[in-house]
């Protein structure tokens, strides 16, 4: 599932051209930290997809001149 989040801007920001090693990546996360309580206390997270997150910050930097 990690390899498939970082394809994700390769597969859809055109302009990113660095490539990612998904082989650089650990096989297991060494924390895993649960939203639970903030979802139960009511808490909305802006985001809801990973792909989301990748728009908005490709969009950042492509307004400041990063890309």
């Amino acid at each position: 599932e990690s390899a498939g989040a970082c394809q994700v801007p390769l597969r859809t920001i055109p302009s990113v051209q660095r490539p990612y090693r998904v082989s650089d990546l650990p096989e297991k996360p060494k924390l895993m930290l649960s939203s639970e309580k903030l979802i139960k206390a009511g808490f909305e997270f802006k985001y809801k997809q990973l792909e989301d997150i990748y728009d908005d910050t490709v969009q950042f930097a492509e307004a400041v001149g990063l890309l």
